[in-house]
């Protein structure tokens, strides 16, 4: 009862997007070695990959960059907490109160 899920990750920069072609992936799924499978990249993905993706439906999931790191800050994952920065402003109403 336990499914093969393949995995597939690649490291490109911003603007360097993944294309339909790169998915090797689903070549896997398509052939049945698997019944899942997800695909991670730190890019994004043109429209024919993202096409690819539907054409697999839940076969398949693709994490671009935004993704991977809301997932990795949600999990803590290679993250760290930074000291926060208090911002000050001027109480207005203090001003129109006065006589």
């Amino acid at each position: 009862g336990i499914d093969q899920i393949y995995i597939q990750t690649k490291r490109y920069a911003d603007g360097d997007n993944i294309g339909a072609g790169d998915i090797a992936i689903s070549l896997a799924i398509e052939s049945e070695e698997s019944t899942k499978g997800i695909f991670i990249t730190t890019s994004d993905y043109t429209s024919s990959a993202i096409q690819t993706g539907k054409y697999l439906g839940t076969r398949i999931v693709l994490l671009n960059g935004n993704e991977l790191a809301k997932l990795m800050l949600s999990y803590n994952i290679d993250s760290r907490d930074e000291p926060v920065l208090h911002l000050k402003k001027i109480d207005e109403e203090s001003f129109e109160n006065q006589s």
